[in-house]
C-alpha cells in the first residue's frame, strides 16, 4: 500500500473502498449484514466499497461495526 498523498483524490477513495471490503471479507460479513449492523442501506455499503463514496459518519459506523476504526485512523 503507498502513502495516500501519492494519490489524487478518486484514486484515493477507491483505495479506502477496497481497505473497507477487504477487512468485510476478512471477517465473513456480508454487504448486507454490514448493512444491517450500521443501519445503512446495501447500496450505501455497495457505494462506499466500490467508490469510497459515502458519508463520513457512514465510514465511522462501519469502522466500528468491523472493529476496525484503529486501522483507518
Amino acid at each position: 500500500m503507498r502513502a495516500f498523498n501519492a494519490y489524487a483524490p478518486d484514486e484515493m477513495l477507491s483505495e479506502l473502498g477496497e481497505q473497507i471490503r477487504a477487512m468485510r471479507l476478512r471477517q465473513n460479513v456480508t454487504q448486507n449484514e454490514l448493512a444491517l449492523r450500521v443501519g445503512a442501506s446495501l447500496s450505501s455499503i455497495r457505494r462506499l466499497e466500490s467508490a469510497g463514496q459515502g458519508t463520513l459518519s457512514l465510514l465511522a459506523n462501519v469502522a466500528i461495526a468491523l472493529n476496525v476504526s484503529k486501522e483507518l485512523l
